[in-house]
C-alpha cells in the first residue's frame, strides 16, 4: 500500500532479514517494535538510534547502552559516525546461519537474540554485549577497502578495550577480556591466513587481528594507540578513493615505530603449533 516516511526505519530493517516469510511479517503493523533515542552524542549531536525486535524488551537501557558504544568508538576515531541512524535489529534471521551472532549490513546492523541482554564486565554493572562495539567500528572501515583481519582486528580491539572499561587486563578476569579465543586457526601469522585468501578460517581473522593491535594499544599506551588508528584511517580514505584494499602496508605507514610488533604479528610464529597456549 506504499510507503511513508514513518515506514523507512522499518524497511531498512527488514533489509538485513534473510527469510521472506519474516520481511513479510515485520512489515505487517505491531509485529516489529522500534525504540528510539534521539539523544546525540558529543560528536553526533543528531544522532538517532533505533532498535528494532519482534519481541518485547529485555533491558530498558539497551538504547542508552548503544550511545555508550557510540561514544566509546567515537573518542577513539575523533570522528563522527559516518551515518546520522544507527539501525539496530534484534532478530536471529537477520544474521547469516553461520555468524557470529551478529553482522554489519551497511544500512543497518543485525544482532541475534542472545546477545540481546545485558552482560557483565570489568566494572561490575550490566552492559550491552560487546559485539555491538565490533559492529558499530565497522561503520569506519569495513570489508569494502580493508582485509578482512584488519577490520575486524580493528574492530575486536574496539570491543576488547570496552570489555576492559578504562582497567589493565592484569585486574581483569581473562574470561572478561578475551574477546575471541584461537578456535580452530591454523595461521602461524597475518601473512599466512593473508595469503591463503578464501581459503582461510574465518576465526584467524579475529584472533589474529586482535593479537596485533591488543599487542599495539597495550604497549603504546591508549592515546597513541587511537593516534595511529585515525593515521590508518586516514590512509583509508585514499585506499577508497584509488579502488584498492588496505592491509598491511597501511599499517606499517600508521603505526612507523611499531615495527617490531607489526612484523612479529605479520610473519612471526606467534601461532605456530609450539607457540599455542590453548
Amino acid at each position: 500500500n506504499g510507503i511513508t516516511d514513518d515506514l523507512t526505519t522499518l524497511v531498512a530493517a527488514v533489509g538485513v532479514i534473510r527469510e521472506a516469510e519474516e520481511v513479510r511479517r515485520m512489515l505487517n503493523p505491531g509485529y516489529a517494535k522500534i525504540e528510539v533515542l534521539t539523544e546525540g552524542t558529543a560528536l553526533t549531536p543528531d544522532l538517532k538510534i533505533s532498535i528494532v525486535r519482534t519481541e518485547n524488551p529485555s533491558w530498558d537501557e539497551a538504547a542508552q547502552g548503544l550511545k555508550f558504544a557510540v561514544d566509546l568508538v567515537e573518542s577513539g576515531m575523533k570522528l563522527p559516525l559516518p551515518v546520522p541512524h544507527l539501525i539496530v535489529v534484534i532478530n536471529d534471521l537477520a544474521i547469516t546461519r553461520v555468524g557470529p551472532g551478529a553482522q554489519f549490513h551497511r544500512f543497518a546492523i543485525g544482532i541475534h537474540t542472545r546477545n540481546e541482554k545485558p552482560v557483565r564486565y570489568a566494572s561490575g554493572k550490566d552492559m550491552l554485549h560487546s559485539t555491538y562495539v565490533h559492529e558499530i567500528t565497522h561503520y569506519y572501515v569495513n570489508s569494502d577497502f580493508a582485509e578482512s583481519w584488519l577490520c575486524n582486528g580493528l574492530a575486536t580491539t574496539f570491543e576488547y578495550i570496552y570489555r576492559l572499561e578504562g582497567r589493565p587486563p592484569s585486574e581483569v578476569p581473562q574470561r572478561i577480556w578475551q574477546v575471541n579465543r584461537r578456535g580452530d586457526c591454523d595461521a602461524h601469522n597475518l601473512k599466512m591466513h593473508s595469503e591463503r585468501g578464501k581459503s582461510a578460517k574465518t576465526s584467524c581473522k579475529y584472533y589474529l587481528g586482535l593479537g596485533l593491535f591488543s599487542d599495539l594499544a597495550e604497549s603504546m599506551g591508549y592515546e597513541e594507540y587511537y593516534e595511529g588508528v585515525r593515521r590508518l584511517y586516514r590512509l583509508s580514505l585514499a585506499v577508497r578513493e584509488s579502488g584498492g584494499i588496505m592491509g598491511i602496508a597501511e599499517v606499517r605507514q600508521a603505526f612507523p615505530d611499531q615495527a617490531d610488533i607489526v612484523e612479529k604479528h605479520w610473519a612471526g610464529d606467534l601461532n605456530a603449533p609450539e607457540n599455542r597456549t590453548d
